[in-house]
């Protein structure tokens, strides 16, 4: 993260930092302006995204919640276990072993995740925030809008008449919130569309921390978005 740079280099000046997006194999994708989005974003966002290799690159302008897809987070542990087998090679072989076992179950996490979303990938909906790009690429989701790009600053009034006009014409099935806000504003998009409100929850703020919580937080999003997007049949 990139707010830790500073107190990473205080009280630990030694240690290897490593940012887990640019490491090899991770697939990043552009940043989005909050808003209505054409129909055919999440096509283009497919098309914007860059692969890493490893190395460098600086700071870029991309959407920094790429643990939501779990290829991404395979990346991930592909490249913390090569660091930990570098750091401590006495135990590289025990490193390497649980990581082919959490990417084996990253893998089922995965294919479980397309099946239950294959009935509802046509189905538009707006979230709250644009956090959720990565999990939309994945599995062909069709979100057509965000209320806000950063949660501390509310929507103008001109935002809002978008959105509100975008889930008419664009039939938007659900409107989602997320736990840490309050669902006011959405509340009041929604009120006489006709869709549906719900939440989602991209930090698993209500889950409990410990190895099962990345895919906990992965079938929960895919639970909540299925929930509310087959309701509205």
């Amino acid at each position: 993260e990139r707010f830790l740079k500073r107190p990473l280099a205080a009280v630990a000046g030694d240690a290897r930092v490593v940012r887990l997006t640019e490491v090899e194999g991770v697939r990043l994708l552009p940043a989005r302006a909050g808003g209505v989005w054409a129909t055919g974003e999440r096509d283009s966002s497919e098309h914007g995204a860059h692969d890493h290799h490893g190395g460098d690159h600086g700071e870029t302008q991309h959407d920094p919640h790429a643990w939501l897809d779990p290829r991404n987070a395979i990346a991930f542990t592909q490249a913390v276990a090569q660091m930990l087998a570098e750091l401590d090679p006495g135990n590289a072989d025990a490193y390497r072993a649980r990581a082919r076992e959490r990417i084996s179950a990253l893998e089922q996490l995965d294919e479980r995740l397309s099946e239950r979303l294959a009935s509802v990938r046509e189905r538009p909906y707006i979230v709250f925030h644009d956090a959720y790009q990565y999990f939309e690429a994945r599995y062909g989701l069709a979100a057509r809008g965000s209320i806000t790009v950063d949660p501390g600053r509310p929507p103008g009034g001109e935002r809002l008449s978008a959105l509100r006009g975008a889930i008419r014409e664009r039939g938007a099935a659900c409107v989602f919130t997320e736990p840490q806000f309050e669902p006011a504003i959405a509340r009041t998009i929604v009120d006489g569309t006709g869709a549906r409100l719900a939440e989602l929850d991209p930090l698993g703020a209500e889950l409990s921390p410990g190895a099962a919580l990345y895919p906990k937080l992965l079938a929960a999003l895919a639970a909540d978005l299925r929930d509310c997007l087959k309701g509205a049949d």
